[in-house]
């Protein structure tokens, strides 16, 4: 997780600390209310991924940091779990 955030996507580290102790798996409002850009300062937004929180879900689902479930909530998997500091409550559906 380090080398991911301090090399190469060094925005993600301000969303580590901001889900920080939360909850998965999270509703995907929720989850998207923590990208809005101007949540981040205002110096790392040029650094962002995208313009939008969608443009910056989009990265995260591309990187496999995150996923959607078939609920539409958002997980992380238990790789990335530790590493921003989140917690799991219950679980997901195992596919049929």
């Amino acid at each position: 997780m380090k080398e991911l955030t301090e090399e190469e996507y060094q925005w993600m580290q301000n969303l580590i600390t901001r889900l920080n102790k939360k909850t998965m798996l999270m509703g995907l409002e929720e989850f998207l209310s923590y990208l809005v850009p101007e949540n981040w300062p205002e110096e790392e937004r040029k650094n962002l991924p995208g313009k939008t929180n969608m443009e910056i879900l989009d990265v995260l689902l591309t990187l496999g940091v995150v996923m959607k479930t078939t609920d539409g909530r958002i997980n992380v998997p238990e790789i990335y779990l530790h590493g921003f500091g989140l917690k799991r409550k219950g679980g997901i559906k195992r596919p049929k």
